[in-house]
């Protein structure tokens, strides 16, 4: 019997094995990423229910019941962000075995999901912004640069990160398209 031959995505002048390993290194950069701006965001709280009464703030369930669901959600859209993004590389490889339609979907709309569902979460790291900027001066908070240093580095650095783990989904998203498109 005759030996088949395999036409790849390199009999087109392309490395299958380089675009699956790029979408693996962007994978782990925005799972990393997206952990990164968890734990970051998680001392928020610290900040905010710890330093800021030392700075005059009184608590009041008028903010906090706000301040509490903007912290959830962004908890949440973060943790259920990282979570499809780990697991966008099982469509990939399903993908890379059957190269069928709802897999090559799936493993696209993966991270851009991803992406959407972070993209709420920084929408709500804003809202907790204007929160801490604006109503907490109404319940007594005094502004200090030792505590207001401190807050700004941790939502910069969440609204960087968060940025950055979005842009990479989308990068993401549009190499598994270029990938499965010329595999097609």
């Amino acid at each position: 019997m005759g030996e088949r031959t395999k036409v790849t995505a390199s009999s087109h002048g392309y490395s299958a094995s380089l675009h699956e390993n790029i979408v693996l290194i962007l994978n782990f950069f925005a799972v990393v990423l997206e952990f990164a701006v968890l734990l970051i965001f998680s001392r928020l709280d610290n900040l905010v229910h710890g330093d800021l009464y030392n700075y005059g703030l009184s608590f009041n369930p008028a903010w906090a019941f706000d301040y509490w669901n903007s912290q959830a959600i962004v908890i949440d859209s973060l943790i259920f962000s990282l979570v499809l993004t780990a697991i966008t590389l099982v469509p990939f490889y399903i993908y890379s075995n059957e190269r069928s339609v709802s897999s090559r979907w799936s493993c696209i709309l993966c991270p851009i999901i991803a992406a959407g569902v972070a993209s709420v979460a920084m929408y709500f790291v804003y809202h907790i912004d204007s929160i801490v900027n604006v109503t907490l001066y109404q319940y007594g908070l005094q502004f200090n640069p030792e505590w207001a240093v401190g807050y700004w580095n941790i939502v910069r650095a969440t609204l960087e990160l968060g940025g950055i783990a979005i842009a990479a989904l989308m990068f993401m998203a549009l190499v598994i398209w270029f990938v499965t498109r010329v595999r097609d």
